[in-house]
């Protein structure tokens, strides 16, 4: 009797050893798409409405770090540093006196002046969203983009000056030739959507750490 369930056991494990249990397959994780890193440099040259009633023109360095979310569209900001010229309603007159009761000091009343040459400098900081599609060695694209813009204006002759806050909204097209596979260089078209005054365009030059920004 004890052969027999001794035999009985060893019968079972060499069944067992010859036959083991699937191992449950361990998932594999998903491949992750690489988020492709570049930076525009370049020049924009343009027309700025600062206040009502007056168009300037500008020209500055146009600066821009873009990264790939997807391999159509990409997420950034942009700072774009330059000057001001042009002629407008000089500082001196716009600038008023508060009423006597409020005990306001002096403030702003732009546009009330003579119209005498301007000159001064603009910062401008936005965040970009935008979206594009390739074709050979070529990419087109559509940007939107919002942020701050800083205009400091002086009158040429008498030296005194405003600065000037102002809400930005714009929409771009945009056009990259791929000379390489991680350098491009572009144009840029650019309309204000909360002033249609605000008009400029550019040439930029772009540096990609990944070929193509691993969109194509």
């Amino acid at each position: 009797m004890i052969k027999q369930v001794l035999f009985s056991f060893v019968w079972l494990g060499g069944i067992a050893a010859a036959d083991p249990m699937p191992e449950s397959p361990i998932p594999t994780p998903p491949v992750q798409a690489p988020h492709g890193i570049s930076v525009d440099l370049g020049g924009m040259l343009g027309h700025v409405s600062p206040f009502s009633g007056t168009v300037l023109t500008y020209e500055s360095i146009h600066i821009a770090p873009h990264v790939s979310i997807s391999h159509l569209f990409y997420l950034g900001a942009e700072i774009d540093i330059g000057r001001i010229t042009g002629d407008g309603p000089d500082q001196y007159s716009g600038i008023v006196g508060g009423a006597a009761t409020d005990g306001n000091g002096p403030s702003m009343s732009p546009g009330t002046g003579p119209i005498v040459p301007l000159q001064g400098s603009l910062a401008q900081i936005e965040v970009v969203a935008g979206m594009r599609a390739f074709t050979g060695p070529f990419s087109g694209g559509v940007e939107l983009a919002a942020g701050e813009q800083d205009v400091h204006l002086h009158d040429l002759g008498i030296g005194s000056g405003g600065i000037y806050w102002n809400n930005v909204f714009d929409a771009r097209g945009r056009f990259d030739v791929w000379i390489t596979p991680r350098i491009t260089f572009g144009a840029i078209a650019d309309v204000g959507l909360a002033n249609d005054h605000d008009v400029s365009v550019g040439l930029v030059a772009g540096f990609h750490t990944l070929a193509f920004d691993a969109a194509r």
